[in-house]
């Protein structure tokens, strides 16, 4: 898309807004309701997601482009299905912005930096779901090992100088660890799962090491 194209775009999208706020701080359209902001902002988001499509070195424009219309989402389903809605509202909202900075990554491959907050991001939404399921457990740690695997999978990425960012599995496995510790104390059966885990890891050692020991006839 040319310059003068995208730039009439974001001029059209701004008067239509504009001029519904000053038709709602008038009276006019008083009360405007909740639908036509959804309207509105989903066109919003809709216009920032085709200059995106449209040109890939706008990468920037995908993540308010898909965070305008999480929220947009987020509005219409709170009026088409409220109780819905304050269950998958928020990780529905918390979602699509996670997935705007993952398609920013899978565009531009050279930012890597994306895949963390794309990470944490979809991390926090999916405790945020848990969360409103109301488990009978805390599920805190889901955050803690979303994030481990996002810089797990940091870790395999390679630079333009054709290095791996293998510094990422330090994180990894030091958040990793306190999330799986704190798994298998709110989780009762991991209470002896983990236990269980660790004999079983020690004794296999153990054999190796005296297999490894032990003198040939």
């Amino acid at each position: 898309m040319k310059k003068g194209q995208s730039t009439l775009i974001w001029g059209g999208a701004l008067v239509v807004v504009g001029v519904l706020f000053l038709l709602q701080s008038l009276g006019v359209i008083a009360p405007v309701g909740e639908a036509i902001w959804a309207i509105a902002t989903a066109v919003v988001g809709a216009v920032f997601t085709g200059l995106f499509i449209s040109d890939r070195s706008q990468w920037w424009t995908i993540i308010p482009g898909l965070s305008l219309l999480g929220l947009a989402a987020l509005i219409g389903l709170g009026l088409a299905a409220p109780a819905l809605a304050e269950i998958v509202g928020a990780p529905l909202f918390l979602g699509a912005i996670g997935v705007s900075f993952w398609a920013v990554y899978l565009t531009q491959r050279k930012l890597w930096w994306a895949i963390i907050p794309g990470g944490v991001l979809l991390s926090v939404a999916l405790l945020a779901l848990l969360n409103a399921l109301s488990l009978p457990f805390d599920v805190g740690w889901v955050i803690l090992l979303g994030i481990a695997a996002t810089f797990f999978g940091v870790s395999f990425v390679t630079t333009e100088e054709g290095k791996r960012l293998t510094w990422a599995l330090v994180p990894a496995g030091v958040i990793g660890l306190v999330g799986l510790l704190i798994m298998a104390s709110e989780i009762r059966a991991l209470r002896y799962i983990w236990p269980i885990v660790m004999i079983a890891l020690g004794l296999f050692f153990l054999y190796r090491y005296l297999k490894s020991t032990r003198t040939p006839k």
